[in-house]
């Protein structure tokens, strides 16, 4: 399938705090929202919808914390300072700051910030439009820990000990918004113990309509929109005006390439398996787990950051639950995903692209989201495609 201009994806943010931000992206076809990643949507803006991404006092509402503008720790980017944000010495009650603009109802939304760690280790950012819709961060360690089974979950360091944390979950409900937890350790929820000095600094809060997160756009009082300038140097669109064209004689830059069904067959979960698993070759002809975390894994796959894989198959659903779909690292059959999950409520033939976020060995995953889930079903014709660049020596 020819290419039809890939060139050198060059996207970057100008401008500082309080300025238009414009992103600039060298493909029609393709951006890049996080280091690594590349994924086939054309987004002409984006948006943060929180209000006041630095003011912590506006558009936010405190429950057991308060937020302080600090004098001496710094924002990430050195421009201003942070808000330090510390639970109240009431013991182990909930302590949070809730941002007062509501999700769209049955929409995906990304929300991140950034956090560094003062005398507290953990929190959690949480939708409460949905009760699975959050996840734990260790701002000290840089890691992830439990998280909701509708929710995927990263965090990037920043340096000097700042993270941003990010969430994205699918809103269920008008009635939800997004909430930062002080929390006491990496799997727990809601109640903390609070000292009236331990906390976090906090800075850039954003909310983005959309399932990627992309770079830090500054707001003071109203949401910001702001815009994607496309960039050709690829030599196969011509830009003329308003018009999109495809050049009369384009370079040729390459070819997309499909790698072929890397998947040979499927195994129970070493740790969380089906209580009944029948498989043959690239087919789950049956199976059967009641209220468990339990998943079959393929064979071993080595993966790469921002590779996307393709996934297909029938799908037939007798009863239960939802099925979940996602790549780990892990062969135990439950958790430790290195990609964005799917969920999938009833029969029918199934695709899927899947976002590697680590190199290695990884594993397809199909089974329940949830330890308290069951099912019963079969997946068959399954096949992974790893679809590659293959540039012309030219």
């Amino acid at each position: 399938m020819p290419r039809l201009g890939l060139g050198s994806v060059d996207l970057s943010v100008l401008g500082g705090t309080g300025q238009d931000v414009v992103t600039t992206i060298d493909d029609f076809f393709f951006e890049s929202f996080s280091a690594g990643q590349m994924h086939p949507i054309l987004t002409t803006s984006r948006t943060n919808l929180v209000l006041y991404s630095e003011d912590f006092t506006n558009g936010f509402i405190n429950t057991g914390t308060t937020d302080t503008l600090s004098t001496t720790e710094s924002s990430p980017t050195g421009s201003g300072f942070s808000t330090l944000l510390v639970g109240d010495s009431s013991g182990s009650t909930t302590k949070r700051i809730r941002n007062q603009v509501t999700p769209t109802a049955s929409k995906a939304h990304t929300f991140s910030i950034f956090v560094k760690s003062n005398s507290r280790t953990n929190i959690q950012i949480i939708n409460s439009g949905d009760a699975q819709g959050f996840a734990n961060f260790d701002v000290v360690n840089g890691t992830v820990g439990t998280k909701g089974s509708k929710t995927t979950a990263s965090i990037i360091s920043e340096g000097n000990g700042w993270f941003r944390c990010i969430v994205t979950t699918n809103t269920s409900t008008t009635n939800g918004a997004f909430m930062i937890y002080l929390i006491d350790n990496n799997t727990s929820s809601f109640g903390a113990s609070g000292s009236g000095t331990s906390g976090v600094f906090i800075w850039g809060a954003q909310l983005e309509q959309d399932g990627f997160v992309s770079n830090y756009i500054p707001t003071s009082g109203s949401a910001v929109t702001v815009s994607t300038t496309l960039n050709d140097t690829s030599n196969v669109w011509d830009f003329d005006g308003t018009d999109i064209m495809i050049a009369e004689d384009p370079e040729d830059e390459g070819f997309w390439e499909e790698g072929g069904n890397i998947i040979t067959g499927f195994t129970n979960g070493s740790t969380h398996a089906f209580s009944t698993l029948t498989t043959s070759g690239t087919e789950i002809t049956s199976a059967i787990v009641s209220s468990a975390f339990a998943g079959a894994v393929s064979n071993a796959l080595t993966l790469s950051v921002g590779d996307v894989v393709t996934v297909v198959f029938n799908y037939t659903k007798t009863s239960g639950n939802d099925l979940r779909v996602v790549f780990s690292s892990s062969a135990n059959g439950a958790g430790t995903q290195i990609s964005n999950a799917v969920n999938i409520s009833s029969s029918g033939l199934q695709s899927h692209d899947f976002t590697i976020t680590a190199t290695g060995t990884a594993y397809l995953q199909i089974g329940t989201g949830n330890s308290g889930h069951s099912i019963n079903f079969a997946a068959t014709g399954i096949s992974a495609n790893l679809y590659e660049i293959t540039p012309l020596d030219i």
